[in-house]
């Protein structure tokens, strides 16, 4: 039967043949390997180098707005007194404005890695949830734009006494605030929701990678024995017809 199989050929070919052979399994196996690693590559460069700086950065604009918020009302606070500080309101405004240019930072550092996020997106998913993700930073930078303008106004209303205007677009004011802070803390949600799905395929891409090896050294083991069992005895038969006839 094994003669069915293996040919009349030299022993350096039979030789050379099986380590071709098992050579050619074991480069099935590496390409093999390399795929499935490519791939958990792919997730993990995805949540360190996109996900985990773009919480970050909405992390730092909600924190960032809040406190413009804050030194918003300290100046409102400041105008409604008797005697104006004008020191305190100062301090105040150059603050606010401070703020201001660092939420408009951390937002255009967001949404250029958003960009960059979907140009280099390996797979559908992530295609998907960062293309989602830009059109609503655009939003809260417009929100967020709206805020400081607003905001200038009632003061300037406030300044030139104004004051039951200042009052009513104040109150405006407070309920744009508060959109502005649920659309940031929903995109925080999103991000979160986003890097732990994508920790999760990390972690079933890693348990699909070891057993797909598992299977693939097993098939490799199994066809390499297969295979030199059959050259074995291809070499071995002739030796012993020599030695019976002998």
């Amino acid at each position: 039967m094994v003669k069915k199989f293996l040919p009349k050929l030299s022993i350096g070919l039979k030789i050379y043949g099986l380590a071709a052979t098992i050579l050619f399994i074991l480069l099935g196996v590496a390409l093999s390997n390399y795929q499935q690693m490519r791939r958990v590559n792919q997730n993990v460069l995805a949540l360190a180098e996109y996900t985990a700086p773009l919480k970050k950065h909405i992390a730092s604009i909600n924190i960032h707005a809040l406190e413009q918020e804050v030194h918003f009302e300290r100046m409102l606070r400041i105008l409604e007194m008797e005697t104006i500080d004008t020191e305190h309101f100062e301090r105040e405004q150059q603050r606010f404005a401070s703020l201001g240019t660092l939420v408009d930072q951390e937002l255009e550092s967001a949404l250029e890695l958003a960009a960059t996020a979907i140009a280099n997106a390996s797979d559908s998913s992530t295609l998907v949830r960062f293309a989602q993700l830009r059109p609503w930073l655009e939003i809260v930078e417009a929100d967020h734009q709206y805020f400081q303008d607003q905001a200038l106004k009632v003061v300037n209303l406030l300044q030139t006494e104004q004051d039951e205007a200042a009052h009513f677009l104040d109150l405006e004011l407070e309920q744009h605030e508060e959109i502005f802070n649920q659309r940031i803390y929903t995109i925080l949600l999103d991000l979160d929701q986003f890097a732990a799905e994508t920790a999760q395929n990390i972690e079933a891409q890693e348990r699909k990678l070891l057993r797909f090896n598992l299977w693939l050294t097993a098939i490799a083991t199994v066809s390499g024995l297969t295979l030199a069992s059959l050259l074995t005895l291809r070499l071995i038969n002739p030796v012993k017809k020599l030695v019976q006839g002998a």
